[in-house]
């Protein structure tokens, strides 16, 4: 029997093992995001799985950060320069914090070549919050088309009624969602 491909999936706390058939696959989709295929030797106990490498998170949310980042973040972690403390200690409102967050801010609006017209905002929710941003600057009393694809569609239109009328155009209850 050919070797066998482990990956750790982080959301559900589990290592899925693949027969070796699926290496092309991760071949073609570890060269999207432009790196190769690492199999990782894993191993259980006590029925938690435990990576002995690290290991590249495909899931939604927080993402894998390049080594060379996280090394950066460790030098500075105990004590951030002009701060005296730990970037995670100090004050949201102090002087240090500002100018991280200046500097955030600038960095993106170059990274983006964003307009000076355009503002960097850094805010919570991720993107369940996006619902009902788009219907509290869109919408403003008026109404909106939606088509219901599904579980996120309907959290849309959910939250369109707190700031207007959506109107479903086309729903795919009916269906099981299976067509557009």
């Amino acid at each position: 029997m050919g070797s066998q491909v482990k990956i750790w999936q982080p959301v559900f706390g589990k290592c899925y093992t693949w027969a070796s058939p699926v290496r092309p696959v991760l071949d073609l989709f570890y060269s999207v995001y432009g790196g190769a295929v690492k199999l990782l030797p894993v191993y259980k106990s006590n029925k938690e799985t435990l990576a002995v490498e690290r290991v590249h998170n495909f899931s939604a949310g927080p993402a894998t950060l390049p080594l060379a980042v996280l090394e950066q973040v460790k030098e500075g972690l105990p004590i951030y320069p002009g701060a005296g403390a730990s970037v995670m200690e100090i004050s949201h409102r102090s002087k240090a914090f500002a100018a991280i967050h200046e500097q955030a801010k600038s960095n993106i609006q170059q990274l983006l070549d964003l307009p000076d017209n355009y503002k960097v905002l850094f805010i919570q929710g991720g993107a369940s919050l996006q619902f009902s941003m788009l219907a509290m600057n869109f919408l403003k009393g008026g109404t909106a088309d939606y088509i219901n694809t599904g579980s996120w569609a309907q959290k849309a239109i959910r939250e369109a009624k707190v700031f207007g009328t959506p109107n479903v155009v086309w729903d795919g209850t009916d269906d099981n969602y299976n067509r557009v």
